[in-house]
């Protein structure tokens, strides 16, 4: 025991041997530290998404002909100092979809990057992509495994239509076209008093 301790210790000092407190980093550095962990412009547009949403989601074969409609629910709200918008949805179908989605923008890299997780599945997906159209388009690509534990290339567009809904867009080719799931979300308003 006193053995794997002593291992233990001797592994870990390099690792504190590098650990500069943050009073003795120079400001430059501090400064690049505050900038990478504060919300931006894109995080704005995030959370203008906060709320509750009815969901409407069609499929679409390969020849491009419709599917049946799935309806469902979707709560968005920021989270981490509004660092995050976390999103967690379910089907009105008994036994349909439920999951929950993470969207960051990585202030550093300037892009977004996306972790989703849903009741069918013990994997996440992992996504990444940038804005593009002002903003208005925010375009992912990640990969996930088939059943064979192949890998298959996922594109995700996330298309802000108005302020009360958006259209979020899974599988298709750059133009949208092919065999696709398409969900629109349409913010529930408050009742009148």
């Amino acid at each position: 025991m006193r053995l794997a301790l002593s291992a233990l210790l001797l592994a870990a000092a390099p690792l504190a041997a590098q650990y500069t407190p943050p009073s003795k980093l120079p400001v430059e550095r501090l400064e690049a530290l505050k900038r990478m962990s504060t919300p931006g412009i894109e995080h704005g547009r995030m959370a203008r998404r906060e709320g509750s949403y009815t969901t409407v989601t069609r499929h679409f074969a390969a020849a491009g002909a419709a599917g049946g409609e799935v309806t469902g629910k979707a709560d968005l709200r920021m989270i981490l100092g509004g660092r995050f918008l976390l999103e967690e949805y379910r089907s009105d179908r008994t036994g349909g979809p439920e999951g929950a989605r993470i969207l960051a923008f990585d202030g550093t890299l300037g892009r977004y990057q996306a972790a989703w997780a849903n009741a069918g599945s013990t994997a996440l997906v992992h996504l990444e992509g940038e804005p593009k159209e002002g903003g208005a388009l925010v375009a992912l690509t990640g990969t996930l495994h088939d059943a064979d534990k192949e890998p298959l290339t996922l594109r995700v567009h996330i298309r802000e239509i108005d302020p009360d809904r958006f259209l979020v867009v899974v599988g298709g080719d750059e133009r949208g076209q092919g065999p696709r799931q398409e969900t629109l979300y349409t913010r529930v308003k408050p009742a009148a008093k």
